[in-house]
């Protein structure tokens, strides 16, 4: 398989080219076509094996194809340095699409990131702790977001996850005993899986061979207001 066996658009396939993309990886080959058909997917793969542009090719083809304005894309991950290199596979990847992608995280100014957002983002990159900070103070407007994707997902639910082993823990028997006895791999596996309501079925490298290794990605795109 290659990358022309994908319907994509003519612009997002210069960005393809630009990349030097021929053949999907294996996360890729799995992922694109349910993503590409509008499908909640979660993708399990080691770093470095392209988990990056199998969510961000279907959510430039979902924007450049449906109408819209304001923030229409929404991707939340754990750490700057990854939210650079997102945005960064965004700017090679969608060159050609006049698609705007803005990052937001802690460290630099607020204000520098309010004034990019004012003037026009299709995309936004961001860690949780500064969103939430632009979203105090009303610089944002998420209302139509269309694709949410939570990168690292396994490390963004590591607060969510030590939270519900708490509250299981005070319960007690049998609801402690249900958590503890879940692996933690699992356990957040549960956890991201049970939000998407439009879901395929994950998106596996079957190479990925160390779980201790790999790190989840969940896309969202099914059309949602998303409130946070």
């Amino acid at each position: 398989m290659n990358f022309t066996d994908f319907d994509f658009h003519s612009r997002i396939k210069g960005g393809i080219q630009a990349a030097g993309y021929t053949h999907p990886t294996p996360i890729q080959e799995r992922a694109l076509g349910p993503a590409l058909q509008g499908r909640d997917i979660m993708g399990l793969a080691q770093t470095g094996t392209g988990k990056t542009a199998a969510f961000v090719l279907p959510m430039l083809q979902r924007l450049i194809q449906g109408p819209g304005r304001g923030v229409r894309a929404l991707i939340v991950a754990p750490t700057r340095e990854l939210a650079e290199q997102t945005h960064q596979a965004i700017n090679i990847l969608g060159r050609r699409t006049g698609l705007r992608s803005v990052t937001i995280y802690g460290g630099v100014s607020i204000h520098r990131q309010a004034q990019d957002l004012k003037r026009g983002a299709d995309i936004v990159v961001a860690c949780p702790g500064r969103l939430l900070d632009h979203l105090g103070r009303n610089a944002i407007d998420l209302a139509g977001v269309a694709v949410l994707v939570i990168d690292e997902a396994d490390q963004m639910l590591d607060g969510l996850d030590r939270w519900a082993d708490q509250q299981a823990a005070a319960l007690g028997e049998p609801l402690g005993t249900l958590w503890t006895r879940t692996t933690e791999k699992a356990r957040k596996l549960a956890l991201i899986y049970a939000c998407s309501a439009n879901h395929e079925s994950p998106a596996i490298d079957r190479d990925a061979a160390f779980w201790a290794s790999v790190s989840y990605t969940h896309l969202r795109a099914h059309e949602t207001s998303l409130h946070l």
